[in-house]
């Protein structure tokens, strides 16, 4: 009896602990690991899509993507369009605040979209080419006539260069979003980074940086729509060399990772119920250096768009994880309701017999078809596997000298821009979910001519014929037109419409990957 009396104190024990477990609440904070460090948190200078998820938590711009793709009111509560989708009047929310308490203003957001275009390298030009006279000040600093007016506290008025129906999408980029004017003149992008600096108006505000492990953000009291924000805390954690992500995972370290390839996600026993596989707004291409001794060639380009087979890449790199492709721009974008293209028809079909011939045609040119070429790709990120399957095949087929070079973000950017390279292995995601996200990356200052070296006026004329309404076809053949130019000459290479894997403890409840393929949590919470 005395037995069994200890043995029945120790199951009410056992009992009483598992019960006051369960009636503890589970922590609210989000530990979600990132491919790397990001370079720059200055969300008006933000170069790598991965920074955008924690700018898109911390920041709000005046237009939102929900989780159904629509578009939905953020720091605006709503917006008229006049004069033929040329004039855009923002009401902003008069609850708006700062998370240092302070009011988001009109002036807010006009200081910094002019900002933008002052200062932003890769988005800049781009704003400046849609806002009336913002190409003068773009280039000359005048503001005079520029289409941002400021007409009370709480209202924003926008005018375009001409009738621009997709103005709204290009607003819900997330390096779009307004700075605190305590910003406006300093020109250093540390701020950002730095907790008794930084301010925002989303839901998170920044509260420590620890620089080559993680940024930790928590929930900002003066978010105008503070009550929907259920998480206390994100930490926005980098992966470097030694991180054993699966191990992490695993072991409970982490509650998602950002992006994983086929290959890491086997290593991960039982990971079927927390995988997720979205189809991106992105495209994996292959950039030629126009300026490099073999590139520099259109028959060599035209060579390696020849031999690839997009479809392996697909099946056996990536293990279904994407859509093989020879276009740039994805298949579901729309124009008017229509479908950029059939997506049954991306002409992925490898012509090998034909890359062979052109090369041998290089050759009694006397053009050195035997120089060493690094295929150069981002480290901690998708490409790898893919990269040195193209090095391998390439040089299988057409017996050329290749090796693929796998560089952290920072060091591939300043080669890229230097055009110290010859090949690079490359994802352009949407900044919005519209055609002229990956169209607009070409003409004299799209980031991705500047990235290969080559222009053409051409191009720049079709794209003003665009927003001018002049082409002669309907807008959407126009557009096709124009992708055409990039594709006939090879200037890239595209090779599959990327679908993103991550994972996400399935615990973590009301998160959705807009069409941007940015990561929403400003509602997610952890349900037991």
């Amino acid at each position: 009896m005395r037995k069994l009396f200890i043995i029945c104190c120790i199951m009410l024990f056992l009992v009483s602990c598992s019960q006051e477990k369960e009636r503890t609440p589970l922590s609210q904070n989000l530990r979600f690991l990132l491919p790397s460090e990001p370079s720059i948190l200055d969300p008006n200078q933000i170069s790598e899509s991965y920074a955008s998820v924690i700018v898109a938590n911390t920041f709000e711009p005046l237009v939102m993507i929900d989780k159904e793709n629509n578009l939905m009111p953020a720091a605006a509560e709503s917006w008229e369009i006049q004069n033929n989708n040329s004039e855009y009047i923002f009401h902003l929310r008069k609850d708006a605040k700062w998370s240092n308490g302070d009011t988001v203003t009109a002036s807010d957001f006009k200081n910094s979209f002019m900002r933008i275009m002052i200062t932003s390298e890769t988005n800049g030009s781009y704003l400046a080419g849609l806002i009336k006279n913002g190409q003068a000040y773009y280039e000359s600093n005048l503001e005079t006539g520029l289409g941002i007016e400021v007409l009370d506290e709480f209202t924003l008025k926008i005018t375009t260069e001409s009738p621009t129906p997709f103005f709204l999408e290009v607003l819900t980029f997330s390096g779009f979003v307004p700075v605190h004017n305590f910003v406006q003149d300093n020109v250093a992008t540390d701020w950002a980074k730095n907790p008794d600096k930084a301010v925002s108006n989303g839901p998170f505000k920044l509260v420590s940086y620890e620089k080559g492990k993680f940024i930790r953000v928590e929930k900002n009291p003066y978010y105008w729509d503070a009550e929907a924000v259920k998480l206390d805390s994100i930490d926005f954690m980098f992966r470097n060399d030694n991180s054993d992500m699966m191990s992490m995972y695993t072991n409970k370290v982490i509650d998602g990772i950002y992006e994983i390839t086929p290959f890491e996600l086997k290593m991960i026993p039982d990971s079927e119920a927390v995988t997720h596989m979205d189809m991106l707004g992105s495209t994996a291409y292959i950039a030629f250096n126009h300026e490099s001794e073999l590139f520099r060639h259109f028959q060599m380009r035209q060579v390696i768009a020849l031999a690839l087979d997009r479809d392996v890449i697909v099946e056996d790199v990536l293990k279904g994880a994407g859509i093989a492709s020879s276009y740039f721009v994805p298949f579901n974008y729309k124009i008017e309701g229509v479908n950029f293209r059939d997506y049954t028809v991306l002409n992925t079909e490898q012509n090998l017999n034909k890359a062979r011939t052109l090369l041998q045609e290089m050759k009694e040119a006397n053009v050195d078809t035997s120089k060493s070429v690094n295929i150069y790709y981002k480290l901690n990120g998708p490409d790898g596997e893919t990269a040195q399957f193209l090095s391998e095949q390439l040089n299988r087929d057409l017996g050329l000298n290749t090796q693929a070079k796998g560089l952290e973000w920072d060091e591939l950017y300043d080669l890229t821009m230097n055009g110290a390279y010859d090949l690079l292995l490359l994802g352009w995601v949407a900044d919005y979910p519209h055609p002229l996200s990956f169209l607009g990356t070409f003409g004299k200052n799209g980031v991705i001519s500047k990235m290969i070296r080559w222009y053409d006026t051409s191009y720049d004329l079709m794209a003003d014929a665009f927003f001018k309404n002049l082409h002669s076809s309907n807008s959407l053949e126009h557009l096709r037109s124009m992708e055409d130019i990039i594709l006939n000459g090879y200037h890239i290479v595209p090779l599959y419409y990327r679908k993103g894997l991550s994972l996400i403890d399935w615990h973590l409840k009301d998160w959705y990957r807009n069409s941007s393929s940015v990561y929403i949590f400003k509602e997610a919470y952890f349900d037991q």
